[in-house]
């Protein structure tokens, strides 16, 4: 740090008409400026709408610049550096601009913990740049919610015990007789036990040292002079004190595995588009008993070349049933969840600590707990647009099993590694739009259009929507459903029976006519009077017979279609 506080030496350096050499010499003996620093969200202003002039009067109380906060972007943070107890020194919250630009917004949410970028790190800066949430260990980092602190935790996993705090010395003097034994590490996850219900903690309290927090503890308001008493814990107070963070939820996530070479962007409530290759557990192969994430292929085997994939998904890990913290079997893809000390169910990062558990007794390892989190299902993830150059699509979603023998038999067989875009959910929509004129809008009236080409014109197959109400569909053979009864109706609530034209002709109405048109001479000369003659006779009881005459089935009607 420059010796002259307030001496922006960099911009000074600049500058060729003044003398350098004090703050060169400062420059070379000073240890490195932080760039970077740690700093705890205190609140987002996603929402800047939302601001009322007194809410940014209240805000602006305790930051340091007032006059900056009424003009900040839209995803700015009010934030509170901890670092190097900078919190417990005084010093106001700082506001933060995202340091990325709206194209690419990252999530972040109140108490979760952040890196600043400070332009200047030699001078006191009035706005600061957040860049991102800070990464944490797997036993902490969780995408929908982080808290930092918990990488204080006493236990992780069965034997380790991690702490940032530094080890007493061995010569330490030995604690006084009457000090209060250490807290005893039962594995149980339940409130006032240890480790219990996974912790908002306020740095390492929990290892008993009530000094070692990140942030200082606010005064309980309205407490007399010289009785002040804490208040509500200062996360607790963050927390449900941002008004940004009403609009967040707290819910189990599952982690994703992703490949080397894959990008990957995540919401923080189960949404991911991953830009790798093509990978996801199938009808067939499916993951129950898999030792490990199927973004592994063992020496290669199964890794696809040429198989670019973007897959877009929401809702990975379904849960199979409730959600319930001490399911003893987990199903598929989802995650093992657990009630944190908020009441609210998230991702069980930490279950080989709960050795007195009967559920989680036996995990050694908390990264080998459930290989398979979050893994793509093509099965089972809510929602998916996978667009591969190159998959099984049909055999990956056993589209075989549902496909009819009339459609397998005119060719539709299942195609593998081949360019498919597959869209799959519980309820799909395709939507053309249509607006009235009206608010300076002008009428819009669109189309949908499928279209498989070909070569030969006449062999192309097209199914038109178009405005006004038509729907065109063309192809050199259109079949409708493979004849089951009562299976095709034209117009809703159609009864009449279809006439197969076939029939009618070639056995009623052919025979009938032809019968009359050959027995003209002696249509009226039966054996008797009154009574036709024979061939007359014979070709009316077949029309009669064909109509069902006499309880006989009519053979004229269709048994699969009908029309209004």
């Amino acid at each position: 740090m420059a010796k002259k506080k307030g001496v922006d030496v960099q911009r000074k350096m600049s500058t060729k008409r003044v003398d350098h050499s004090e703050e060169i010499q400062d420059i070379a003996h000073a240890p490195p400026s932080k760039v970077f620093q740690r700093a705890v969200v205190v609140e987002v202003l996603n929402d800047v709408s939302l601001r009322s002039a007194e809410e940014i009067e209240t805000l602006s109380q305790n930051t340091v610049d007032p006059a900056s906060l009424k003009y900040a972007p839209r995803n700015s943070l009010i934030v509170r550096l901890y670092a190097s107890g900078a919190d417990k020194s005084g010093t106001k919250d700082l506001l933060c601009y995202p340091f990325f630009p709206p194209h690419f917004a990252m999530p972040i949410k109140q108490g979760e913990q952040v890196w600043v970028f400070a332009e200047s790190p030699d001078v006191p800066q009035k706005v600061a740049y957040w860049i991102a949430r800070i990464p944490e260990a797997d036993f902490v980092d969780d995408i929908n919610y982080t808290h930092g602190d918990r990488k204080f935790s006493i236990a992780v996993d069965k034997t380790e015990e991690l702490s940032d705090l530094e080890e007493e010395p061995e010569d330490e003097d030995p604690p006084p007789e009457d000090a209060d034994p250490p807290p005893e590490i039962t594995g149980n996850k339940e409130p006032d036990t240890l480790p219990g219900p996974p912790a908002f903690n306020n740095g390492a309290t929990e290892q008993g040292d009530d000094a070692a927090t990140t942030l200082s503890q606010p005064q309980k308001e309205g407490a007399p002079e010289g009785e002040a008493e804490e208040g509500d814990p200062i996360y607790e107070v963050i927390f449900t004190g941002s008004l940004g963070g009403q609009a967040f939820a707290l819910e189990p996530v599952p982690r994703f595995t992703k490949r080397p070479g894959d990008l990957v962007l995540q919401g923080s409530h189960n949404s991911l588009i991953c830009l790798g290759t093509d990978r996801g557990w199938t009808v067939e192969s499916r993951p129950d008993g898999a030792d490990f994430s199927n973004a592994f292929t063992p020496d290669g085997e199964g890794l696809r070349p040429f198989s670019g994939t973007v897959d877009i998904v929401a809702g990975r890990g379904m849960f199979a049933g409730d959600l319930d913290p001490d399911k003893a079997e987990l199903v598929d893809t989802e995650p093992r969840v657990i009630e944190n000390a908020r009441g609210a169910l998230e991702v069980d990062k930490n279950p080989a600590s709960y050795f007195g558990d009967d559920i989680r007794k036996d995990i050694e390892l908390n990264r080998q707990d459930v290989a398979v989190e979050g893994d793509p299902d093509f099965v089972y993830d809510a929602s998916r647009v996978y667009v591969s150059m190159n998959t099984d699509g049909d055999t990956n979603l056993d589209l075989a099993s549902h496909t009819p023998e009339f459609v397998k038999e005119a060719g539709a067989e299942p195609i593998d590694e081949s360019p498919y875009v597959i869209v799959k959910s519980n309820e799909i929509r395709i939507v053309s739009r249509h607006t009235k004129e009206e608010n300076n809008r002008e009428k819009v009236e669109g189309s949908i259009r499928i279209v498989r080409e070909d070569e030969d014109p006449t062999k192309a197959c097209t199914i038109t929507m178009l405005p006004g109400g038509k729907v065109l569909i063309d192809a050199e053979q259109i079949v409708i459903g493979d004849g089951r009864e009562n299976q095709t109706f034209v117009g809703n609530g159609a009864t009449e029976q279809m006439v197969l034209g076939n029939t009618l002709t070639d056995s009623v109405l052919l025979p009938f006519l032809q019968a009359i048109r050959d027995n003209a001479p002696t249509i009226s000369q039966g054996a008797s009077p009154n009574v036709l003659a024979p061939a007359v006779l014979q070709a009316t009881i077949q029309v009669l017979a064909a109509l069902g005459d006499g309880g006989d089935e009519n053979t004229i009607l269709s048994k699969v279609g009908k029309i209004k």
